[in-house]
């Protein structure tokens, strides 16, 4: 699809910080990355994320963002199974998730993401306070973390 990018993050968690936790701190560090980078672009995104509407936590990062913002109003929260978009990320994740724990069982999985799909971006870490911005942004349309 044009337009469209396709990427992976994660973050390396503490022993003593709660999984929750970890996952709020890398959506906070995404967000940020994706805000400032559509700030340089001069243009804005909005997030479409696989959830049931119980993450209030997700909405907070985006109210944190400060102004001008980029990311456009709270994430919309579709559960994945609702939307073949959404699959698709959520197995671009997986894939970068075996490429980087390399689980016997699944070494089929590997070098998913650069076989199928040539042009992602990561998986990269995101470190608490980092705004790293990815190689480029793509013409008006979507992107997928």
């Amino acid at each position: 699809m044009p337009g469209v990018a396709v990427g992976s993050a994660f973050r390396v968690g503490e022993p003593d910080v709660h999984y929750g936790q970890l996952k709020q701190d890398l959506y906070e560090a995404w967000t940020r990355q994706v805000n400032a980078a559509h700030a340089a672009a001069g243009t804005h995104a909005f997030v479409v994320f696989d959830g049931d509407g119980s993450e209030a936590g997700l909405r907070r990062v985006h109210r944190r963002l400060g102004e001008p913002r980029h990311v456009v109003g709270d994430p919309y929260l579709v559960p994945a199974r609702r939307s073949p978009l959404l699959q698709a990320a959520d197995q671009v994740a997986y894939s970068g998730f075996q490429q980087l724990v390399r689980q016997p069982r699944r070494r089929f999985m590997w070098e998913w993401l650069q076989e199928l799909i040539p042009k992602v971006e990561g998986p990269f870490q995101l470190s608490t306070n980092e705004v790293r911005a990815p190689a480029s942004l793509p013409e008006p349309g979507m992107r997928t973390w």
